[in-house]
């Protein structure tokens, strides 16, 4: 008679419960602590040929835009003068429903990418940043902030983003922090242009916006000087080319108007008088001599552009500029369907060439910045 020891047996049944409980809960409480973080070391896939060349006989500037798809974006290189006609440079893949940050190094052929990677899901702490050149892919660091900025110093050989509400400055070819610095008092920072020793950043804060400049020195940054630029939201922060002014978006509401600021003396800030125009003193110093207007452009020589919309509903769509290119010959644009903020129905990238032409290029294409050719 075989016998059965019931005993025995419903102990090792309870072992083989615990066993798969185990191995149910454990990833799921690993998760929840965020135990299990997401790896930087995804695959990108390159396009072909030489795409990190140009010809000096082009006819118009190379300019790099990306595609987004829901598990990966597709970095492109064109001309401005054809935009359809594009190379592939590399597909970059992130989680599903993430877009990526990028932004192109401003002397030479390389991009740095911000990508949340597949397997992870938090825009806050999960961002990989990685640099695409011709030397490959590096890898530079990881747990940063998606949509925390992310910009090239002006020569190129620092990165600026950020990691937990801290403002870093990376090497770019290392990826070693060489400086943080934490805001006090502020809800969100923004970085916006980095020259020489000289990090500029944004601050919101509940009391308005301010701009602040903060030194690298060896002791580490320091604060030098905190302008208030607006008592409430602004956006499209960008430095002139001499460092001298800055341009802004002053935004109530749906009410837009361009804001020019001067910092470094005590004169009364510098409005813009039309579009199209170089930033100059009005004589009246007041804020609405400005109607709506948006996307404030620094020109290579120091002229300001910006779009407006008191048009568009007759005209059945107005542009945007988006950037200049090194020669201030191309302008890349924004070009919307719609009567003005609020009230778009469509976008396309553009660009107008230097016979006041207007190229534009394919749906789903996104602006990333000139290559340096």
């Amino acid at each position: 008679m075989l016998r059965v020891d019931a005993s025995r047996f419903k102990l090792r049944g309870r072992r083989r419960l615990v066993i798969w409980l185990l191995l149910i809960v454990l990833p799921v409480v690993g998760l929840l602590l965020g135990l299990f973080v997401p790896r930087a070391g995804t695959t990108i896939e390159f396009g072909s040929g030489s795409l990190f060349e140009s010809s000096s006989g082009e006819v118009s500037p190379v300019f790099l835009a990306s595609e987004y798809h829901d598990t990966y974006t597709t970095l492109w290189l064109a001309n401005a003068h054809d935009p359809d006609k594009r190379s592939r440079l590399a597909d970059i893949p992130h989680a599903p429903g993430w877009d990526i940050e990028a932004s192109v190094n401003p002397i030479q052929p390389a991009v740095a990418v911000l990508a949340i990677p597949p397997g992870g899901w938090d825009p806050a702490s999960h961002a990989s940043l990685l640099v695409i050149s011709k030397d490959g892919v590096r890898h530079l660091a990881t747990n940063l902030e998606l949509r925390g900025g992310l910009l090239w110093s002006d020569d190129g050989r620092h990165l600026v983003a950020q990691r937990a509400g801290i403002v870093l400055v990376l090497d770019a070819s290392s990826g070693t922090v060489v400086a943080d610095w934490k805001p006090t008092r502020t809800h969100s920072a923004h970085p916006v242009a980095m020259t020489n020793d000289t990090l500029w950043v944004a601050t919101l804060q509940s009391s308005g916006t301010a701009i602040a400049e903060v030194q690298l020195t060896e002791s580490g940054p320091v604060t030098v000087e905190r302008l208030k630029l607006s008592d409430g939201v602004t956006r499209d922060w960008t430095l002139s080319p001499d460092g001298s002014r800055l341009a802004f978006t002053e935004q109530h509401g749906l009410d837009l108007r361009v804001r020019v600021v001067p910092l470094h003396d005590d004169d009364v800030p510098h409005l813009v008088s039309s579009r199209w125009s170089v930033a100059e003193r009005p004589s009246s110093g007041s804020w609405d001599d400005v109607g709506p207007s948006g996307s404030p452009v620094w020109r290579p020589d120091g002229r300001l552009d910006f779009g407006t919309w008191d048009e568009a509903a007759s005209e059945a769509g107005f542009t945007l500029p988006i950037a200049w290119d090194q020669r201030g010959e191309w302008l890349a644009l924004r070009s919307l369907d719609g009567s003005g903020p609020g009230k778009v129905t469509g976008e396309r990238l553009a660009f107008r060439g230097p016979d006041g032409s207007l190229v534009q290029a394919s749906d789903g294409l996104s602006f990333v910045g000139w290559w340096a050719v």
